[in-house]
């Protein structure tokens, strides 16, 4: 929902806040871009599996897309990443198309100053996937410093990117760090996203 909601709520930036206002706290689901929104998801949510066979899962969902049981699939950018690197299998090679959802129409950059080319403000952040780390401060210092060398280590792209790139880690694969070598075909990132089944 929200990845839908955001484009039209959040033409600013995150800085906008979610569901409530970030100077007064006051919810913003009276304003009547919230009700417009809800209605259009409503109207989405009319046309997907729900109305025919109730609640399903994402999976579910997924199985029915491959059957062509489905005209459009949509998810987080991770779950995503099964049906491109299963297309071969699937039978689905050359028929898959993989955009970003629609955004709301713009007229200049001082209504939407992240609107992209094409003029729409599409949703200012999402974040699928990641990796979060603690470091216990009641063990030895020498510990602590490992544990956070590791941390640095594993998020570190040039470490990462076979994890992103990775069908089973439902990591976001759109962060330009790990997606900046692929211009390259003969750099590890490149390599490793098309041995995976990324075209």
């Amino acid at each position: 929902f929200w990845s839908i909601a955001s484009s039209f709520l959040q033409t600013q930036g995150t800085s906008q806040g979610t569901f409530f206002d970030t100077e007064t706290f006051d919810p913003i689901s009276t304003d009547p871009a919230f009700i417009d929104i809800l209605l259009f998801y409503d109207k989405l949510v009319q046309q997907s599996p729900f109305r025919d066979y109730g609640e399903t899962s994402w999976q579910t969902n997924l199985d029915y897309f491959r059957q062509g049981r489905c005209v459009l699939w949509y998810n987080y950018p991770g779950p995503t990443r099964i049906l491109v690197s299963e297309q071969k299998q699937n039978n689905m090679t050359g028929v898959l198309n993989y955009r970003q959802l629609p955004g709301k129409s713009c007229i200049d950059r001082s209504q939407c100053p992240y609107m992209s080319d094409d003029g729409a403000s599409h949703a200012p952040f999402l974040a699928s996937g990641g990796m979060t780390f603690a470091v216990n401060n009641r063990v030895p210092k020498p510990q602590q410093q490992a544990g956070l060398d590791f941390a640095f280590f594993v998020s570190d792209p040039a470490v990462s990117y076979w994890d992103v790139a990775f069908p089973g880690s439902f990591l976001d694969p759109l962060r330009s760090r790990h997606t900046v070598a692929l211009s390259n075909p003969d750099s590890p990132e490149a390599k490793t996203f098309l041995e995976f089944g990324w075209e």
